[in-house]
Parts: C-alpha cells; structure tokens; sequence
C-alpha cells in the first residue's frame, strides 16, 4: 500500500535536510501530502480506547482481591456473558 504520506529515507542529515526543503518548497509535493489519507487512522483512537478500558475497568469492580494470596491476584466474583 502507497499512502504517499511516509518515506524511509534513513538517518543521513543531507538526505533528511533535502527532503524536509522539498516539502516546505515544493507545493505539489506538500499538498499531496497533506491531502493523503494517514494509514495510521485518523488520531481519534484515544475516546474509543479510554472508553473500553473504563468498561474493562468497571467489570474488574466486580473481582475482589484475595488476601491469602501473595502475588495478589485477582480473584472473579461473578463473571460478565456475552451473547456475541
């Protein structure tokens, strides 16, 4: 897959230099850059992440910890059923 948005062009300063200047004076160059859709997502991943470690986290509500235990495990109380 070519996005046209990411390029390995290594760790060369003249080579990383040159490509930095052709993005900043090149406008083709830049808009098609900045027009490209990121392969990467679209950088709204955080909401949808917090969200399902909050649910994780209210399930794991239901666990207690064991005190006899030393490597305090968490130990089920009850167990969510999905239907999926």
């Amino acid at each position: 897959m070519d996005a046209g948005i990411v390029w390995l062009i290594g760790t060369a300063e003249d080579v990383v230099v040159a490509e930095v200047e052709r993005l900043l004076t090149n406008d083709a160059a830049h808009a098609a850059t900045a027009e490209a859709v990121n392969p990467y997502g679209d950088g709204r991943a955080a909401a949808p992440c917090a969200a399902a470690i909050r649910q994780l986290l209210g399930w794991m509500s239901g666990c207690r910890r064991s005190a006899r235990d030393s490597r305090r495990r968490l130990t089920a109380t009850s167990l969510p059923i999905s239907s999926a």
